[in-house]
């Protein structure tokens, strides 16, 4: 979906956020066509134009204030963790980092004033905020729902969580037994977590249970783990996360030595994902029915296409990164 702000006559992608500028003679005819829906000779051709920048007209919505109002946004509260997972660096932070609930008061006020009608509330870990409850509290103070994102391991332990009326719960998850979550997440708390999600949709049953899982080489290699353990503690859906392996994101200090390793480490070799996503084009094999089973049952949160297209990316990336590392061999 893109918008469009005739005042700047700029075209922009609600996704990705890319800009595309439109001359001031084909603004004016997306403008009308926008507002009056009339498709005339000049239509056509910017029609054709856009087309050819693969932007379908009906796809354009027209620009106001409201376009970017928030919806849910994410609030982190609290740097530190207690999950030393191989891709993130949050848990190395020394010292305890946080806002405090007052210092919070005025964002979550204006979040309010510009139409959030939730809060998600992160971190790091959240849990480990000594005024999570009163956080908890003051959003809702705004008429605001609630929306926690967690490791999940501390939630046996803030039973006083069951009885905040949270709407949505989203355990990070990566590793669907527990060798390969002690590998991804560098502690051996699998059981622990599945047991507190399982009584926590016990204990509150009117809160909304979701995993939120990166999509790593492990994700592929045991999607079937995944749906059984859903099923197994009463998950209501999966929402997915790209890997990411280059950014400076989750408080890292990113270098190319730890990106190649990150790389090796966590995604799928260039075969794996070009075999997949040959499949998936073709619509065969049992990959591609167990994802699209799971897409068509509600349970996972992306579509089929979602997941073409980060496998697509990370081709590029896997290629990208060969050819960087034969830029280096030869430079030495």
């Amino acid at each position: 979906m893109y918008l469009f702000d005739f005042k700047s006559c700029e075209l922009i992608n609600k996704e990705t956020l890319d800009i595309f500028t439109i001359d001031e003679e084909g603004g004016k005819i997306l403008y009308n066509y926008l507002i009056e829906k009339e498709i005339n000779v000049n239509t056509n051709e910017l029609i054709k134009s856009l087309l050819e920048n693969d932007i379908e007209i009906d796809k354009i919505t027209l620009w106001d204030r409201n376009s970017f109002a928030p919806q849910t946004p994410i609030v982190h509260i609290i740097q530190n963790c207690n999950s030393p997972c191989t891709m993130c660096d949050c848990w190395k932070t020394k010292n305890s980092i946080f806002h405090t609930a007052e210092s919070l008061d005025s964002v979550f006020r204006k979040l309010s004033n510009l139409g959030a009608t939730s809060i998600m509330i992160s971190g790091g870990e959240p849990l480990l905020h000594k005024e999570l409850d009163t956080i908890i509290d003051k959003v809702h103070g705004y008429h605001m729902a609630v929306q926690l994102n967690s490791n999940g391991i501390l939630l046996d332990k803030r039973a006083s969580l069951y009885n905040k009326n949270i709407e949505a719960l989203v355990v990070s998850m990566e590793g669907f037994n527990r060798d390969d979550y002690k590998t991804i997440r560098g502690t051996d708390k699998f059981e622990l977590v599945c047991d507190n999600i399982k009584n926590f949709k016990s204990y509150s049953p009117n809160t909304v249970v979701g995993l939120r899982v990166t999509l790593t080489k492990h994700f592929f290699k045991h999607v079937d783990k995944l749906i059984n353990l859903c099923r197994d503690i009463g998950v209501d859906s999966v929402g997915f996360s790209p890997l990411d392996v280059t950014s400076n994101s989750f408080s890292r200090t990113m270098n190319s030595q730890r990106s190649v390793s990150l790389e090796k480490e966590l995604l799928p070799d260039l075969i794996f994902i070009e075999d997949t996503l040959a499949d998936f084009k073709q619509e065969k094999g049992k990959l591609f029915y167990t994802i699209g089973k799971a897409c068509n049952d509600n349970l996972f949160y992306w579509t089929m296409e979602n997941f073409i297209t980060c496998l697509t990316n990370s081709t590029n990336f896997n290629i990208n990164s060969e050819q960087n590392m034969l830029i280096l061999r030869n430079g030495r």
